[in-house]
């Protein structure tokens, strides 16, 4: 009965983090153009940006732009960053289980994979950004995408509802700090990529 009851519980987690990431994104895109990058490393740098910003943290020290060609080390370093950063500042600033979700979302661990993939290194995060209720349009094919309108709408009736206030606070004061990352990233993006 116990490993029933824990099956639920993290499943629970599991739901109540990817309602969070959701939530964070759609906030923190410019309601002009709803626009995010499609490269999952530039997105797990402005969720922890944005959240070392929000507690009053060194934020900005470690982003994807001057992590691109040492790919293999990036989750690494910045979750060793944030981690420091969250036991530094976060104190009193943030939710527990906001802090929490945080945390184990952009938490560096190595998958066990085999064949061209070998073990490589990964986050929850990323799993969110490609899974089943992702708000990634499935297929694309571009290095930056628009956010529908039924999904933001889905978000605002839906998600975020199931917040207490505080958590809502927190949600979006990261998000707003979020904001001149996910700037910073897309005007990176449109220099630098061409697809």
């Amino acid at each position: 009965m116990s490993k029933v009851r824990d099956l639920n519980k993290d499943r629970e987690e599991w739901n109540y983090r990817k309602n969070l990431l959701d939530a964070l994104l759609i906030l923190s895109v410019c309601e002009d153009s709803y626009r995010l990058p499609t490269i999952k490393e530039f997105i797990l740098s402005e969720v922890v940006n944005g959240t070392i910003e929000y507690v009053g943290g060194n934020a900005g020290q470690i982003d994807y732009q001057k992590y691109r060609f040492d790919r293999d080390v990036f989750e690494e370093e910045l979750s060793k960053y944030f981690k420091e950063e969250m036991k530094a500042h976060s104190d009193g600033r943030l939710t527990y289980k906001v802090r929490e979700a945080i945390t184990k979302l952009c938490e560096h661990y190595y998958a066990d994979a085999t064949g061209v993939d070998r073990p490589h290194s990964t986050t929850e995060l990323y799993s969110h950004l490609k899974g089943f209720r992702s708000i990634f349009p499935p297929g694309i094919l571009e290095s930056t995408f628009s956010l529908s309108h039924d999904v933001v709408t889905r978000v605002q009736r839906e998600v975020l509802p199931l917040f207490s206030e505080q958590e809502k606070r927190d949600i979006e004061g990261i998000s707003k700090a979020m904001r001149k990352y996910i700037n910073k990233d897309l005007r990176f993006i449109e220099q630098t990529y061409h697809w």
